[in-house]
């Protein structure tokens, strides 16, 4: 499981990890609505979010892909592949 806070203080995201429901989740800090939930895409654990919380990035613990998504409603943004580890 991975959980993430954005810098603004203003939302909130977390996965469930491997076991959950394939979905991340983002949320309003302030009034605990769901914002966003997107397909973890087998991530499973690395979550973060931009510095204005508009933005989730999602990340395969030791993998070589980000998913990057809009925090409002989860339009998935991009996808990209590096050749390290993500960590």
């Amino acid at each position: 499981a991975g959980v993430a806070l954005s810098r603004d203080g203003g939302r909130v995201a977390a996965v469930a990890g491997p076991r959950g429901d394939d979905r991340a989740t983002v949320w309003d800090a302030a009034t605990g609505n769901e914002l966003a939930r997107v397909p973890q895409g087998g991530a499973g654990g690395v979550v973060a979010l931009s510095p204005d919380g508009k933005l989730l990035a999602l990340a395969a613990a030791g993998g070589a892909e980000v998913l990057v998504y809009a925090t409002d409603g989860g339009a998935r943004r991009f996808a990209f592949r590096h050749a390290g580890p993500v960590n």
